[in-house]
């Protein structure tokens, strides 16, 4: 497997996952060392702002807008109850 199409796996399985998977995941997934994983999420966050490591899952934006979203409509629903 090429480092480029590690890359590409790496962020296919992110997007394909709803963009949150966890990094030991990808191991068993892709069937490559997880040091190769890591050192490649290394590079994927430091060339694109959109993805971020938080507790040993790759995480992207658009999956953390989502969430806070769901947060803000659970609590003005918590609100409206009252």
């Amino acid at each position: 497997i090429t480092p480029q199409q590690l890359e590409r796996e790496i962020l296919d399985e992110v997007m394909q996952r709803g963009g949150r998977v966890n990094t030991y995941d990808l191991q068993f997934v892709l069937n490559v060392d997880q040091g190769h994983i890591d050192n490649k999420i290394q590079e994927i966050l430091k060339k694109d702002k959109n993805f971020r490591l938080i507790n040993k899952q790759i995480v992207t934006s658009y999956y953390l807008d989502r969430v806070a979203k769901e947060i803000n409509q659970q609590l003005q629903k918590a609100t409206q109850i009252k």
